[in-house]
């Protein structure tokens, strides 16, 4: 009995005219998929520590309009969901993931907070998830899907907040896929966005749970510049990220101004080294990072050129031809010449 699987397949082949792969080819396909190549990987996070891998992510985050917010423990994330709600000046009611990762959330300290456990809705304004890791690559946020974390409230509600926790921070986009298959390995740890469906097909084969249907890659808020090339906000999914961060390693951080902690973002082809009198902002490029395009900022002109009067060219040259003094015959001459023949 066929499977769906094998019939799209089959489907592939035939449009194809070709049949099944050999066996040395299938070995080959096999070996290849199973051995999950790491491709190139930037020095700009695989050479980094632990907070300087942290340090990057908040770097990178805010550079594509992700608010960030430092905490020390997972118990003071009510007091800081009731405080960016207000700040927002958004309704203090949020859906919140039924994962059990995030189980131990004293939601009591803020009675005031309305909680709703499950699914997004329509009518969700604000959801709150945990994260299965952050990229510190590109300040992105490794989202699973699993009973505990469907993806409505990732796209539904018009603003996202997202648990994330120091020790979650990975270098590369490679690193996050081998935590989440880490995860499906026998008795994993029980981290946020782990999947328990029962065994089946390739991925399967080893009796292992499969990987979860759906791995969001999420690079800050929701936007779109199809429309005249300006950038909208929330035209996919939210217009707000903000990530609530856990952990020791977030503390030392929190205690630097924004000044300081935008000089660790790092000079790449996305963010260039400024040119002569423009400053950080005047000197970003579009470039393609996670929902859209940044636009481009022209720096603004010094008031001195604004109005610059056109200078006036040399008699010294060859063939130049120098204005007359405003006070000389010849000048009354020409402005009267040049009034009768306006006149």
């Amino acid at each position: 009995m066929s499977t769906p699987r094998d019939d799209i397949l089959g489907g592939i082949r035939r449009a194809l005219r070709r049949g099944a792969a050999s066996p040395d080819a299938g070995a080959e396909i096999h070996e290849r998929v199973a051995a999950h190549r790491r491709n190139l990987v930037p020095a700009r996070a695989a050479a980094l520590g632990r907070k300087g891998r942290v340090e990057l992510f908040v770097a990178m985050a805010e550079a594509v309009q992700t608010t960030v917010a430092r905490i020390a423990s997972q118990t003071d994330i009510p007091a800081e969901v009731a405080r960016y709600l207000a700040a927002e000046n958004l309704p203090a009611e949020l859906v919140v993931a039924p994962d059990a990762s995030l189980d131990g959330i004293p939601w009591d300290q803020r009675p005031l907070l309305q909680i709703r456990r499950g699914r997004a809705e329509a009518y969700d304004a604000v959801s709150l998830t945990p994260s299965l890791a952050g990229i510190a690559e590109t300040g992105t946020l490794m989202l699973a899907s699993g009973p505990g974390t469907p993806s409505t409230l990732n796209f539904l509600p018009d603003t996202h907040i997202v648990v994330l926790h120091a020790g979650q921070v990975v270098a590369s986009y490679e690193d996050g896929w081998d935590l989440l298959r880490a995860l499906c390995q026998d008795d994993p740890p029980p981290l946020a966005g782990e999947v328990d469906r029962p065994s089946g097909g390739p991925e399967g084969a080893n009796a292992s749970p499969l990987l979860p249907r759906t791995v969001n890659l999420i690079t800050g808020p929701s936007r779109t510049g199809d429309i005249e090339q300006r950038i909208q906000l929330g035209a996919h999914g939210p217009r707000r990220l903000h990530v609530v961060s856990c952990g020791a390693a977030w503390r030392a951080i929190s205690r630097r101004s924004p000044a300081a902690r935008s000089t660790a973002l790092p000079r790449t082809p996305l963010n260039p080294p400024p040119r002569a009198g423009e400053g950080r902002v005047g000197a970003r490029r579009p470039a393609a990072i996670g929902w859209g395009l940044l636009p481009a900022t022209r720096p603004a002109l010094p008031p001195s050129a604004r109005h610059r009067p056109p200078r006036r060219r040399s008699t010294n040259s060859p063939g130049s031809i120098a204005p007359p003094p405003s006070g000389s015959a010849e000048a009354a001459a020409r402005s009267r010449r040049g009034s009768i023949s306006t006149g």
